[in-house]
């Protein structure tokens, strides 16, 4: 996998008050004390193979691996620590096809 740039349209972006607050009335996965890619000015980074898919964490539990992750393919991010996150989940994404 090569460097994405910020404006790749797999990409999608998310407010810290959007991150942080779990979606009602659908299934959601809740990521604790994750290390997050975040664009400077857009918010925090998640990643849609398809518009039909769900999005997708640019997380890690793990610092080192986070940073090592969005300096390698994230050069424009910085990342931070969430206490508690809830991404939306598609539960098509986890059926067999």
């Amino acid at each position: 996998m090569a460097e994405m740039k910020e404006d790749d349209s797999r990409l999608e972006f998310i407010s810290l008050e959007d991150l942080t607050k779990p979606p009602k009335g659908q299934f959601f996965e809740c990521y604790r004390n994750y290390w997050w890619t975040k664009h400077p000015e857009k918010g925090f980074a998640v990643f849609r193979r398809k518009r039909s898919e769900g999005v997708h964490a640019l997380a890690n539990s793990d610092e080192a691996i986070a940073r090592g992750l969005a300096n390698r393919f994230y050069p424009w991010a910085e990342v931070e620590q969430v206490e508690q996150a809830y991404i939306p989940m598609n539960l098509n994404d986890w059926t067999e096809r």
